[in-house]
């Protein structure tokens, strides 16, 4: 097995598809349980209790700890960071079962509110207690990296608090409070995956474009910014009127 620094990730051949790949990776893996053990389809509606949420923090930050102990923050194998990967494997499970329990519309407010809280205001505090200690006794970063070390392992568990606490919160917002398209957002939406798809020679080429253009820094980004968004929309909307390509994008 052979590993890349952080640098070297940029230069990936997968560029921002990677996660395209592992998305596949994860459907034809949920494919194949299906095909061997379809079973019956699971149609109870029910919600997850705190134990659930509880019992997922505490395997995400175990797996996650124990995979960084051999693919630390910072490396990655073709071009993808396997270190999160526990963390993506355990959301995409969850969020099979999301769909087929309907958790996404019976999500309680109140529950999800609690959890989200907990993740930002107690995992914000303990975060800034990390930073407080790692500043006192001086520890290197690669100790919070990966590794079998105490940091490692607090910087895992506080990972999966945040982003568990966050999604839940985040699902029962966008339900209640943002859960309707004008048609400007569903524009958007109907066609953002294939501005995922497609913006990258956008990008280069608005980049390459600008080259010559002697202006600060932040005026560049801001203009091949604008620019990149607008072209792309427009590219991705052009060419999903292509017969056939719209069922994919």
């Amino acid at each position: 097995m052979s590993y890349v620094t952080s640098s070297d990730i940029r230069n990936g051949g997968t560029g921002p598809l990677w996660f395209c790949l592992a998305l596949l990776i994860f459907s034809t893996g949920y494919a194949l349980v299906r095909f061997v053990a379809p079973g019956a389809r699971l149609s109870a509606k029910w919600t997850p209790k705190s134990r659930h949420v509880v019992t997922l923090i505490a395997v995400m930050g175990a797996a996650t700890f124990l995979v960084r102990t051999v693919q630390p923050v910072g490396t990655a194998l073709y071009n993808m960071q396997l270190c999160y990967f526990a963390d993506y494997i355990l959301f995409f499970i969850a969020g099979i079962h999301a769909g087929r329990h309907g958790w996404l519309t019976l999500l309680p407010w109140s529950f999800a509110m609690r959890w989200l809280a907990i993740s930002v205001i107690g995992g914000g505090a303990a975060w800034f207690a990390v930073l407080l200690t790692a500043t006192a006794v001086k520890a290197p970063a690669e100790l919070y990296n990966g590794g079998v070390h105490w940091q490692s392992a607090v910087m895992t568990t506080w990972e999966a608090v945040f982003a568990v606490g966050v999604c839940l919160g985040l699902i029962v917002i966008f339900r209640h409070r943002f859960n309707a398209q004008g048609r400007l957002a569903r524009f958007l939406s109907d066609n953002a995956f294939a501005v995922y798809l497609l913006h990258p020679p956008v990008v280069i080429s608005a980049s390459l474009a600008l080259r010559n253009w002697h202006a600060p820094p932040i005026a560049k980004f801001a203009a091949v910014s604008a620019i990149a968004t607008i072209v792309s929309f427009g590219v991705a909307f052009a060419v999903r009127t292509v017969p056939g390509v719209k069922r994919v994008l």
